[in-house]
């Protein structure tokens, strides 16, 4: 059933429980039914939901309803005992009822799509991505299936490839079909547009990367240290890599499950080549250490005739992660897993053609399902925005190029607010248990911009194609953000007269990584380039040396790290923490619209669209200094519990103006759900009144809004104060990790998750507050009365 309303969710969640429809809620999307605080005009009213309903009996009664209702007859009196007047009663909330048709099958985008094929190749052609509504029993999927292949066959058209992935209800195909017959699928005619047995026609989930055009190749000649032995922690998946190359070689297992060397010529390997340099390496500008581990890498790009990285022809791109995914962590076919010990796994391809929209897309399903199963941290990109945008202000190019470079650059930034509707994250960055990277315009190149111009100085601004947020349920993406290379911008002018600008990767600027040798057969070539892609790389990165430590930890404990169940959460809790807005955030607070104090609450939104909840100080988590002590929680909680902690507070963060911080971080993964209510817990950071004023010696820095917070798997605040605070709790700051369950059930097995909490002082301080939060643990646990045997 499909229902538009000019209402809010939760309104209109509301109306139907007090019309009695309690049924009817809960088949709606996941809803915050906790008041929120959150003012944006942008997301105020109005959805097309989805609704299943009990039985087809059910179906059409509503429809029976529905058609009585808009014909204008009067609402029945209860009076009478009639119990249709509950239904008029909600349906005054609603502007149309109907069954699933044509225009809900086919992708809008799906007519552009085909345009876009055969203009790039005209006569051939086209791939189309049926996904079929699942079914759980096996004949009728079979039956279904079928019926679609028959169509297809009397199409002319064939199958490519097909996918059933019970655990998430995935049942699609891969189908190839004339040109034609696409584009009169496109127009919503024809067999697959009314085919019952499909849920949606939509343009091939595919992944394209291109290599820079004005990138240089630059002979590397600096020495490596040699490779070591051991596990891989960490895997990648994406375009074949240079296993040869001096950088690479002895420090990447290839792991070969759908896509082998034969379809990716060395000549073509950029993609892959330059992220598993980066994340063994880094930005090779900035000559860090290479990772003591090896890196697993499974293939899942092939090349094309073009030479571009892509998608193997006619492959479900979903089918490729899972199939990998499996092969790595639990193995294929009976055989062993290729990487046991793999934790992270770098995700840096999204579907090109696929931005999200409103409700998790199957491939987002994928890794969630994948990332909860298997206790992995999905590292996923944002996504690239090549489109161009407005830019407001001028008359003409030659008026814009001729502005003050200042000028320019502040338009620029704001336009690029103006246009955050159209440059939404990609598939599948909006999985809610994954770690999803945008990317800042920084790198450790010196190169300028040339012909081009360089957007912004770097003061930690996302780079002009790095996907914005926000996620589903209006949650907090990307995540984070880290460095991705400078991407300088050219300015356009259409026939018009507006004027535009689009990204433009430069040769002298961007990050320096391994690369192929596209003349030769050199094993030493480099080359830069930007992305979020890159951004994802060196978060992958970072996840390792972080996950280094962790692992000593538990060993210096005597606890098992790879039976813990936990280890995914702790990584991206221990990512996340370092992370803030810092002078960024004043930078956009006070460029960003709407001005005004008043108007605070909508400014953040605006700027966690492109900065999430920051860029992470990863060197600050792994400080020991006697400044800062950090206190790490791991747990399972089930819905409408509460699992209560007590921190301690240090003696130097009291009776003094000394500048102080406190933050908290809270990571959990979920199981999901298929249907609108996606996921069936969700968390929360409370204090004793079940509120977030943790304690008086410190208030929130500017940081997004907590309510947006609690709509996805991630809480950070970090809070400061420098007022005198003569008095404390003797109990300490009390910190309350709160389940409800969001679909009515939660989960039985409880979800797991990692809470973090730092407590410091300014640098300079000679306070050791480590050590005194260290005794004051220890003197609560020598204290603690013991019950039973010693």
């Amino acid at each position: 059933m499909v229902i538009e309303t000019a209402w809010t969710l939760p309104e209109l969640a509301a109306a139907a429980r007090d019309a009695g429809f309690e049924w009817f809620a809960e088949r709606l999307p996941e809803r915050d039914d906790e008041p929120d605080e959150i003012e944006d005009d942008r997301e105020a009213g109005g959805a097309v939901v989805y609704v299943t309903l009990p039985s087809a009996p059910a179906l059409t009664t509503m429809l029976s309803k529905w058609r009585r209702y808009v014909a204008g007859e009067p609402r029945p009196s209860l009076r009478d005992r009639d119990p249709d007047g509950r239904w008029w009663d909600l349906f005054g909330y609603l502007t149309d009822v109907r069954t699933w048709s044509a225009k809900d099958r086919v992708d809008p985008s799906l007519a552009a799509y085909v345009a876009r094929e055969r203009e790039r190749n005209p006569g051939a052609p086209v791939l189309v991505e049926l996904d079929l509504w699942f079914r759980a029993d096996e004949e009728e999927r079979f039956l279904a299936e079928a019926e679609i292949v028959r169509q297809v066959g009397e199409m002319g058209g064939r199958i490519t490839d097909r996918a059933l992935i019970p655990e998430i209800e995935y049942h699609a195909l891969m189908v190839e079909v004339t040109a034609e017959q696409a584009e009169g699928t496109a127009r919503r005619t024809g067999a697959l547009a009314t085919a019952q047995a499909l849920m949606t026609v939509k343009p091939q989930s595919v992944v394209r990367r291109r290599f820079p055009a004005e990138a240089e190749a630059l002979p590397y000649g600096t020495s490596v240290p040699p490779a070591t032995t051991g596990p891989a922690h960490a895997a990648l998946l994406d375009g074949y890599p240079v296993a040869s190359h001096t950088l690479l070689a002895g420090r990447v297992n290839v792991e070969e499950v759908d896509v082998n060397s034969a379809a990716a010529p060395i000549d073509t390997r950029y993609h892959g080549t330059a992220m598993a340099s980066l994340i063994l390496h880094g930005d090779l500008h900035g000559g860090g250490e290479p990772l003591a581990s090896p890196l697993a890498v499974v293939p899942i790009l092939a090349s094309d005739d073009a030479g571009l990285e892509t998608t193997p022809y006619g492959k479900l791109p979903m089918a490729l992660v899972h199939r990998a995914v499996t092969a790595l962590v639990e193995g294929l076919d009976g055989t062993d897993p290729l990487a046991p010990d793999v934790v992270v796994i770098n995700h840096s391809v999204c579907d090109a053609e696929g931005p999200f929209v409103r409700q998790p897309s199957a491939w987002a399903r994928l890794i969630d399902h994948l990332a909860y199963r298997h206790d992995l941290l999905f590292v996923v990109s944002a996504g690239n925005i090549e489109t161009p945008f407005a830019i407001g202000g001028y008359a003409s190019r030659a008026e814009a190029v001729a502005a003050d470079e200042l000028a320019l650059q502040s338009s620029i930034l704001n336009s690029l607010e103006r246009s955050t509707g159209t440059r939404g994250i990609l598939c599948p960055a909006e999985a809610v248990n994954a770690l999803t990277v945008g990317a800042v315009h920084e790198d450790g190149s010196n190169g300028n911009p040339g012909a081009h111009h360089d957007p912004f100085p770097p003061f930690g601004m996302t780079n002009v194609g790095s996907a914005v947020g926000f996620g589903f349920n209006r949650s907090i993406k990307p995540d984070i953000v880290e460095a991705g290379g400078r991407q300088f911008v050219t300015i356009a002018e259409n026939d018009d007269g507006a004027v535009y600008a689009f990204a433009s990767d430069g040769g002298s600027a961007g990050q320096l990584a391994a690369g192929p040798d596209a003349y030769g057969g050199s094993n030493t070539m480099t080359f830069r380039s930007s992305g979020t892609s890159n951004a994802a790389a060196l978060t992958t990165r970072a996840a390792v040396q972080v996950l280094e430590l962790a692992r000593e930890a538990f060993e210096e404990s005597g606890e098992d790290w790879r039976g813990c169940g936990r280890r995914a959460v702790l990584l991206k809790a221990l990512l996340v923490h370092g992370a803030s807005w810092g002078r960024t955030g004043l930078v956009l607070d006070g460029s960003f619209p709407p001005a005004g104090v008043r108007q605070w609450s909508r400014r953040r939104q605006a700027i966690a669209r492109f900065l999430g909840l920051g860029r992470p100080a990863h060197a600050e988590m792994t400080d020991a200094g006697a400044h800062r002590a950090t206190l790490i929680a791991h747990d399972r909680i089930s819905a409408n519990e509460l699992h209560e902690y007590r921190i301690p507070i240090p003696p130097s963060l009291v009776n003094n103006r000394e500048l102080r911080r406190v933050t908290v971080t809270l990571c959990w993964t979920t199981d999901t759900r298929s249907t609108m209510a996606y996921r069936n817990v969700a968390l929360d950071v409370v204090d004793k009144n079940g509120r977030r004023k943790f304690w008086k010696g410190v208030k929130a820095v500017p940081q997004p809004h907590p309510d947006a917070m609690r709509r996805g798997n991630t809480f950070h605040t970090v809070m400061e104060g420098e007022n005198r605070i003569r008095t404390v709790d003797l109990d300490g700051i009390f910190l309350g990790v709160q389940a409800r369950s969001l679909d009515g059930n939660g989960n039985p097995v409880g979800v797991p998750y990692a809470l973090i909490v730092t407590l410091e002082l300014a640098a300079s301080s000679r306070s050791d507050v480590h050590t005194e939060l260290r005794n004051a643990i220890r003197n609560r646990e020598a204290a603690r009365p013991r019950a039973g045997r010693e």
